[in-house]
């Protein structure tokens, strides 16, 4: 079912299907229909419409087609996908132009003024491309690169031009939707569009004025401030100026001034110096009529000049204030040629070509500009059937459950990675996390994606929580199960509010990352909703009360997703589900490493919680045996938890203190795989093994034990990596040594590593397992529907 926000039944009609129905909705009394929506329409900002809901707004999770109103071209349009808290599902625009400006250039108004200084900053350094664009922005930090490779800035230098490029890595990060959430189905309105009415050659010339708004036009100026205002001069300018008057009597030519729905308060004083020649009205209260009927239309930067443009109509630019309106606002323009009409500053230079268009001399060019502009508008004529399509063929909405979204670790940085992959492939993503720890999550999750939180303890502990909650939160839970790893952050206020909000989820599908999670899901999910359980861990590494736990509840889940084929048929003896084989994933790493190097250094990096599963213990011992013929190792040790202090004391004992090194937690595997020559893995057991990947991704080879699950599957011995025999401290530090000892050896290792990433790891290749995965059990889903309901009759017409 579709919901239109503010919408115009003429701008969109025969939206309707026999699957769907369209409500136009443009009252509170449709208000409580949203709660119902599949999707909603915007064709106006859902805001703007209900200034004084917008707690509703944060707490709904229907997402948005936003259709914008306007083709734009000659106004900044400031937009990102994280606006309506990353609802926009699709961005809907019309010209083949625009996709490159959605893509590449669009951003929130905060963005856009970063844009502009580094634009500046640029021109300052003689760089010709513009850094209003991602492409531009990409250039200057290879400017800034190659500048400070030329210069070698002093430390602190070097270190605030990293900072910069950083920043503006995230400015790209942030601007633009994915083209995959771009669509040009184009403006419904202009489906019935029909061109000048010439079939009455003699009717009094009509000429259609429309100034569209400023930043700096006061809205609501008070009645004393009216004539003094700009606008008001403006206009009261261009009707009054003799010359501009005497065409008018000339000619017997009439204009109708439209004022902007935000100018609507200009109109009872501009009504007064109106004349028989002059008339105005509040707003475009018949668009249709005035394409039909206008001669000429005279605009500034409103991009309702494409609309008369298409109708043939001949349009004039007035511009005036073009230097305040660019610093103000801008537009996407970069040539006179992007302009489908002449550009004027002055009045003389306006009246001037109004009497060359009056006189005919400007159809030949309006219809050159026309033809030009069709051929950028695939969809022109038959944009509700495109706007149509694609809606029905939006893929389904995706909703994860996690823990800790904002925290560090292998499952977070897996579901990181599978959501930014899902978001920028078009999905509608919504993570639902128990907690939240940060003020943004740490690993890198597109900011886009829609996070509800149920517990902030940014500032040390749950904020805004009423008195009753303060007891509920003292509680212990009776939702999650005791032996879960993740008991310990729960309560009876985690159970409340995880099971309310997936009550409220009306996600095609909802996926739950622990087991705790998988029982509450599977225990409250809306009938609709799939559930797809993800697995992290192998079943007999959990403990027997949860083993219980999953015999019991995943048999009432939709599928199950396993990261090795052993987890698959263990999972699948067990429960009888239909169980998915999709490896964890990451991203293809830079092509520039983020740390940096020290040539007379050589680096082993081993990352994970300094708890007794990973034995860095045993990787310090092994170290030990042979550091003495390498002085130029040391080990680098990322991570935090119960065993830091022993480890500490270990290192010391050994007389490590300069060649081991205990650097905590790290935001990022790349940023410190990248620079090692070696990655090592010390653990008792893994289920998968993301080091592993984050290696292979980085072509570096491994060292680990030959245990079972992930390693068994993922690490090929002396083609990947070299594996020990399980918890031997001279075999492990024997593999070291070899590896110690021989670059060409780590080289051709890491080589291969590199290819099984390719071939197996990278997120575009496990991103379409998750995705088949997905659409088997929705596919599944509906088989088992249509059996139990009647077949759908299509309404009559």
């Amino acid at each position: 079912m579709y919901y239109v926000i503010r919408g115009n039944s003429k701008d969109i009609h025969k939206l309707d299907s026999y699957k769907h129905r369209t409500i136009i909705f443009n009252s509170l009394k449709h208000f409580i229909f949203i709660f119902r929506a599949k999707l909603l329409i915007l064709n106006d900002g859902f805001i703007d419409v209900y200034p004084t809901y917008p707690y509703i707004l944060r707490r709904t999770y229907e997402p948005f087609l936003y259709l914008q109103h306007g083709i734009f071209r000659y106004k900044t349009v400031f937009f990102s996908p994280a606006h309506y808290y990353g609802r926009i599902i699709r961005f809907v625009g019309s010209l083949t132009s625009e996709l490159e400006i959605l893509v590449n250039r669009m951003a929130s108004s905060a963005n856009h003024e970063q844009m502009r200084r580094f634009d500046l900053q640029r021109l300052l350094m003689g760089s010709n491309r513009s850094a209003l664009s991602k492409p531009g922005l990409e250039a200057l930090i290879q400017d800034i690169e190659a500048w400070r490779d030329a210069n070698a800035p002093a430390p602190f230098a070097d270190a605030l031009i990293k900072k910069q490029t950083n920043e503006i890595r995230r400015l790209i990060r942030d601007i633009g939707f994915p083209a995959s959430r771009v669509t040009l189905t184009g403006l419904p309105r202009h489906d019935t569009l029909k061109t000048r009415d010439p079939s009455n050659p003699t009717h009094r010339p009509r000429i259609y004025v429309f100034f569209t708004w400023r930043d700096y036009w006061p809205q609501n100026v008070k009645p004393k401030d009216v004539f003094r205002s700009e606008f008001y001069c403006l206009v009261r300018d261009l009707i009054t100026n003799p010359a501009f008057v005497a065409l008018l009597s000339e000619r017997g030519a009439q204009v109708e001034i439209s004022l902007h729905q935000k100018l609507s308060a200009y109109l009872g004083p501009l009504q007064s110096i109106a004349s028989e020649n002059v008339v105005f009205k509040r707003g475009a209260d018949d668009m249709k009529s005035a394409l039909r009927q206008s001669d000429l239309l005279i605009t500034d930067y409103s991009s309702v000049a494409l609309d008369f443009c298409l109708a043939g109509i001949p349009v004039v630019f007035y511009q005036p204030d073009l230097d305040a309106y660019e610093s103000s606002r801008g537009s996407y323009v970069d040539s006179s040629a992007g302009w489908v009409g002449p550009v004027t500053e002055t009045l003389g230079d306006l009246v001037a070509v109004v009497r060359n268009a009056l006189d005919g001399h400007l159809n030949a060019d309006a219809d050159k500009h026309r033809r030009a502009l069709l051929t950028e508008y695939p969809s022109l004529g038959k944009s509700c059937a495109a706007l149509r399509k694609e809606i029905d063929s939006l893929p389904p909405r995706i909703t994860f459950v996690c823990y800790n979204i904002f925290g560090i670790g292998g499952t977070v940085s897996s579901v990181t990675n599978i959501a930014n992959y899902l978001f920028e492939r078009g999905y509608q993503v919504d993570i639902i996390s128990l907690r939240r720890t940060s003020k943004t999550p740490e690993l890198g999750l597109n900011p886009s994606i829609r996070v509800t939180s149920l517990l902030d303890f940014t500032n040390g502990g749950a904020k805004g929580l009423a008195s009753y909650e303060r007891l509920l939160i003292k509680a212990p839970s009776i939702l999650c199960h005791k032996e879960d790893d993740l008991y310990s952050g729960a309560s009876l206020l985690t159970d409340v509010r995880l099971a309310y909000a997936i009550r409220r989820c009306t996600s095609d599908v909802i996926i739950p990352t622990f087991p705790s999670a998988a029982r509450i899901t599977l225990q409250f999910r809306r009938r609709k909703s799939a559930v797809l359980l993800q697995e992290h861990k192998f079943f007999s590494a959990h403990s027997k009360g949860i083993q219980d736990l999953i015999r019991n509840t995943y048999v009432k889940s939709d599928g199950i997703l396993a990261l090795t084929n052993a987890d698959a048929h263990e999972y699948s003896t067990i429960t009888g589900k239909p169980v998915f084989v999709v490896p964890n994933g990451v991203p293809g790493p830079s092509s520039k490493p983020l740390g940096t190097t020290t040539p007379e250094i050589k680096r082993i990096v081993a990352l994970g919680r300094l708890d007794r599963q990973k034995q860095f213990n045993l990787l310090v011992q092994a170290f030990s045996t042979v550091h003495h013929d390498f002085p130029e190792w040391r080990i680098f040790i990322y991570g935090q938890g119960s065993e830091a202090a022993p480890l500490t004391a270990l290192i010391r004992k050994l007389g490590l203190q300069q060649k081991v090194f205990l650097k905590g937690p790290v935001k990022g595997a790349s940023k410190v795989i990248g620079p090692a020559d070696i990655c090592a893995v010390t653990s008792t057991y893994e289920g998968f093994g993301m080091v592993f990947i984050e290696a292979y991704a980085a072509g570096k080879p491994v060292v680990t034990f030959d245990i079972e699950r992930g390693p068994k599957e993922i690490v090929v011995d002396g083609l990947t990596g070299l594996k020990a025999q399980p918890f031997d401290v001279d075999d492990y530090a024997a593999k070291l040594r070899a590896l110690m000892a021989s670059e060409q050896l780590r080289s051709e290792i890491g080589a291969n590593a590199k290819a099984l990433f390719l071939e197996r790891f990278d997120i575009n290749v496990t991103g379409e397992q998750f995705e088949a995965a997905i659409a088997s059990v929705l596919q599944q889903r509906d088989l088992r529907s249509s059996v139990q309901r009647p077949p759908t009759v299509p309404p009559s017409t």
